[in-house]
């Protein structure tokens, strides 16, 4: 691996966990259309920065670092503006239309995962990212523990990331990641 170029450990990288950054900015904003305008945006950052990330540490950690950033630089900019206007041209698009050539299906997947979400699941995930209430003040509407929160939103990613999974290789398409 140690001649694979920056852009390739990056985009290898990249396709491995798209489905988890994307999901976990999915749920911190409230629609698809700013998901996929931050998901383009936090590539970008993620393409100029990645000379920053160490090697063997967690990608997801780090990626997902920087879309808490841009997600809250969109909300404080929305509060600014009525109109939301990112630019979400991404540096990478081109390289990962080739590289990655089902990216879109892993998207439609996650999609389609996140619908079957049971009504508690998905109030859980409304409550805990949607709202701008505390994992405290979570836990107190829904009368469990903060980490029986934490617990049951490591649970629903997982639940995604292995529906993502299974959609994924029922359409055939690629399996990993």
């Amino acid at each position: 691996m140690s001649d694979m170029s920056k852009a390739d450990r990056f985009v290898r990288l990249l396709a491995t966990h798209h489905g988890r950054i994307y999901a976990y900015i999915f749920t911190l904003v409230p629609n698809w259309s700013d998901a996929d305008d931050l998901m383009q945006e936090v590539t970008a950052i993620m393409l100029r920065k990645f000379d920053d990330f160490e090697p063997g540490t967690n990608f997801v950690a780090w990626a997902t670092s920087i879309a808490r950033y841009e997600v809250l630089r969109l909300k404080r900019d929305k509060k600014r503006s009525s109109a939301l206007s990112l630019d979400a041209v991404g540096q990478i698009s081109a390289e990962m239309e080739l590289q990655n050539n089902d990216t879109e299906l892993r998207l439609d997947a996650l999609k389609n995962c996140l619908s079957k979400l049971n009504e508690k699941d998905r109030r859980l995930i409304l409550l805990k990212y949607q709202s701008d209430q505390t994992t405290r003040n979570v836990a107190s509407t829904l009368g469990i523990s903060i980490y029986a929160v934490y617990r049951a939103v490591d649970r629903i990613h997982s639940v995604l990331l292995r529906c993502v999974r299974r959609t994924v290789r029922q359409v055939g398409g690629v399996a990993n990641g």
